[in-house]
């Protein structure tokens, strides 16, 4: 997941999302698009990522987070195939694309923090 156009200023600050990811047999969630050095996501646990690169685009820059989708929809749409979705909070945002919406992700968020709340019954 890649913000393409993103918003000039961030316009969140923190929030809740979504994110689609696999669930394994010793049920620990891991990221599903775009693979991380993250591991999984712990149930109510912070994760910091640790990366702080710029991310260049055709029209701007933005550092590197975790992305989330803001739209609980099109995150059930994706996550099909045996894919799990969870509910996610999320702080510490350093880029949004809110205004220009992707076709697919729609609306998201790049934030340096994020909490796994656990599964979202589909």
């Amino acid at each position: 997941m890649c913000l393409g156009n993103p918003d000039s200023k961030p316009t969140r600050k923190w929030g809740v999302g979504y994110k689609v990811v696999r669930k394994s047999p010793e049920r620990r969630y891991h990221p599903q698009f775009f693979q991380r050095r993250c591991g999984h996501f712990p149930l109510y646990e912070w994760l910091t990522d640790p990366n702080d690169k710029l991310v260049s685009t055709k029209h701007d820059a933005y550092r590197t987070g975790f992305h989330i989708m803001l739209d609980r929809t099109r995150a059930e749409r994706l996550a099909e195939d045996g894919l799990k979705l969870i509910k996610v909070r999320f702080r510490k945002v350093v880029a949004t694309q809110t205004a220009t919406l992707d076709s697919l992700w729609g609306p998201q968020v790049v934030a340096k923090e994020i909490m796994n709340l656990g599964e979202v019954k589909q």
